[in-house]
């Protein structure tokens, strides 16, 4: 019991820090615009609705990701996740909302971004990603824009302008190499 209400005691605490810094206003904000926009530039990642099925996007990502010239990485399924009985490293299986099934992460990069990781391993963190869903019956992709990721880091002052500049032209062309991937699993033709 005491655990419990030192666990509700410090829940407690933890939300009324964070909501007086998600209420702020940014500058720049419209007054009265909250810190919590879902604006896709916002997000950092783009949501496309694809007219296939599930199994046949998936089936034919490797391909796509061939074509673009990008590198399969690894992925993540959420579901086997879900459906294990008890994590290695102990705890309970986490429960997923019923909303998406069929969530895949998956995590591309290219050449460069490999040259990068094994030059400064920090890099690492910055592997591009797609996650692939099943959403009310349809197929929905979440792609990665690292263009915003990289021009989040520099007006919040983690990246120089310098470093911005030297990686934004590699962080355009993986966009452009992910659109030809989704444009492919879209039945569409490349950029």
């Amino acid at each position: 019991m005491k655990r419990l209400i030192s666990l509700a005691g410090l829940a407690a605490l933890s939300l009324g820090v964070a909501l007086p810094i998600l209420a702020q206003e940014r500058p720049g904000d419209k007054p009265g615009e909250r810190m919590d926009k879902t604006d896709k530039m916002e997000k950092g990642c783009e949501e496309v609705s694809i007219d296939k099925p599930y199994g046949d996007v998936v089936r034919r990502l490797p391909e796509a990701i061939k074509d673009a010239n990008l590198i399969y990485a690894g992925e993540i399924d959420w579901q086997a996740l879900s459906h294990r009985s008890m994590p290695p490293h102990g705890g309970t299986a986490p429960k997923l909302d019923a909303a998406a099934t069929n969530v895949k992460t998956f995590l591309l990069t290219d050449e460069k971004c490999v040259n990068e990781v094994l030059s400064e391993p920090k890099h690492g963190f910055f592997v591009g990603k797609l996650v692939i869903c099943e959403e009310g019956g349809k197929t929905k992709l979440f792609a990665m824009k690292p263009t915003v990721h990289l021009e989040q880091a520099k007006k919040a002052g983690m990246i120089t302008e310098e470093k911005y500049e030297k990686h934004l032209k590699d962080a355009q062309e993986y966009e452009k190499r992910l659109e030809n991937v989704i444009n492919i699993l879209k039945g569409e033709k490349r950029s």
